[in-house]
């Protein structure tokens, strides 16, 4: 199951998305920015992160692409920017839209979640298809892979170090 992406001429700014990125799971797309903020968890801290769009940053700045518009708005009166300016000039988190992203973020776990049963559903079924001589030959295959990476970490291991 290949992902469909969605163009990033189409994102709407301020949009929350379900997004394929390295860091997050979802994302409200800065259009200024041309990145998605979102949330980010490292070594036990969650905060604000923000992952730019594939297509339009390219590589390697380009981590992030839409799969799944949530139709939700950041309301008008919510900063896009992972951090706020205090009056003295000090930063700090952006908790409403740290908030409004907790709160979407359970949504698009379940709708990933679904996504994998259903890929895992339409390889069961393949597999159930499958006549005896493909089940030999892809069983075959897979020992032939299985003895290749034995020997290749076999060679890596002889290497001196």
């Amino acid at each position: 199951m290949t992902p469909v992406w969605i163009d990033p001429a189409t994102l709407i700014d301020r949009r929350i998305y379900r997004i394929r990125s390295r860091n997050l799971v979802i994302g409200a797309w800065d259009a200024k920015s041309k990145g998605f903020i979102g949330l980010r968890e490292k070594f036990g801290d969650v905060y604000l992160f923000t992952e730019y769009e594939h297509d339009l940053m390219g590589p390697p700045h380009g981590t992030a692409r839409a799969v799944d518009d949530l139709g939700v708005d950041v309301p008008d009166d919510i900063v896009m920017d992972e951090y706020l300016r205090t009056s003295d000039g000090a930063l700090c988190n952006n908790p409403a839209l740290y908030d409004l992203l907790c709160q979407h973020e359970d949504r698009a776990l379940q709708l990933r979640e679904t996504e994998a049963e259903q890929h895992l559903a339409e390889i069961r079924a393949r597999e159930a298809a499958m006549t005896p001589e493909q089940k030999a030959e892809r069983e075959r295959i897979s020992r032939e892979r299985m003895a290749e990476m034995r020997r290749r970490f076999e060679e890596r291991d002889a290497e001196p170090r």
